[in-house]
């Protein structure tokens, strides 16, 4: 994902990153969506333990499908190759790389605090998705095939948000943009807190949905435009990987805690407003004319 991510400057005008990212995100979602579908038949036996070996299939479904529609991304683009003016290696060459792209990053304050906002909400989107499922079973008693159906309602509304807030993110901008996708996810938090029925935890499941693929779409556009084109791979696999992937370490600890301490689910899933009340902080001292002046500057 970091390297697909860091292709978005390279295949659009500034002005289309938002359309660009929500159809890819759009196309994220509908693939998984088909191949839960594909899945279906396998799944609906649940985790019993004659069903084992269908659920194994499953994955093996899922691993087809990464390999197939990965083809065209190999084939169609080409990447420039870099070539080593001194005998060294590839691994020592990558050290190198990371701590001068620690040095460098340093020079764009607004793309840092952008990145420690992505951190915090990124952390509270990927720990709801995570423990979703747990939550709706122990707190709602969703059986396994009210999940499949659940999750399906979700990929479904993740599809239309990132599409339609892909527009809206070319229109208004991404910093705007993700402001009202966390303040939905705040919203949906606090839904969760107080539903006590199936039916009104589908209902949270269509905004979760919304906002999943809005918020991932529009933070994937912002930091395109905060990124000078000279540092995009190397700055973008600090967002995946860094400020991204790595969030997910603390939020699922976090729930976990307050979940064992609290002795309540209800409470946890409370308890991750922190994230989102925090990165909706730092994303409103995000200037993002003064990051353009910041990549002019430094050329």
């Amino acid at each position: 994902l970091v390297f697909y991510d860091a292709y978005l400057p390279e295949l659009t005008s500034e002005r289309s990153y938002g359309r660009l990212s929500g159809y890819g995100f759009a196309m994220g979602y509908l693939g998984a969506l088909v191949t839960l579908a594909v899945c279906l038949p396998l799944i609906t036996g649940g985790f019993a333990p004659e069903n084992l070996p269908n659920i194994k299939l499953s994955y093996l479904v899922a691993a087809s499908f990464f390999l197939v529609f990965s083809v065209p991304l190999f084939l169609a683009l080409r990447d420039k190759k870099p070539v080593l003016t001194e005998n060294v290696s590839w691994l020592k060459v990558g050290f190198r790389e990371v701590l001068k792209t620690l040095k460098n990053i340093r020079q764009y304050p607004n793309l840092v605090r952008f990145l420690l906002a992505f951190f915090f909400y990124n952390d509270g989107i990927l720990t709801i998705i995570a423990f979703a499922s747990i939550y709706a079973s122990n707190t709602l008693k969703f059986t396994f095939v009210e999940l499949v159906y659940f999750f399906i309602t979700v990929q479904t509304t993740a599809i239309v948000g990132s599409v339609i807030f892909g527009f809206i993110t070319d229109k208004i901008g991404a910093k705007r943009t993700i402001v009202i996708t966390l303040l939905i996810w705040i919203g949906v938090i606090l839904l969760t807190f107080i539903t006590e029925t199936k039916e009104m935890f589908y209902v949270v499941g269509l905004l979760a949905g919304i906002s999943m693929g809005s918020s991932q779409s529009s933070s994937r556009s912002l930091m395109a435009k905060l990124t000078p084109k000279a540092h995009t791979a190397e700055f973008f696999g600090f967002y995946d990987g860094s400020f991204g992937k790595a969030s997910a370490i603390i939020g699922p600890w976090f729930f976990g805690m307050v979940s064992a301490v609290a002795g309540s689910q209800r409470i946890a899933i409370a308890s991750l407003l922190l994230f989102f009340v925090v990165g909706l902080i730092l994303i409103l001292g995000v200037r993002t004319k003064a990051a353009r002046v910041e990549i002019e500057d430094k050329g």
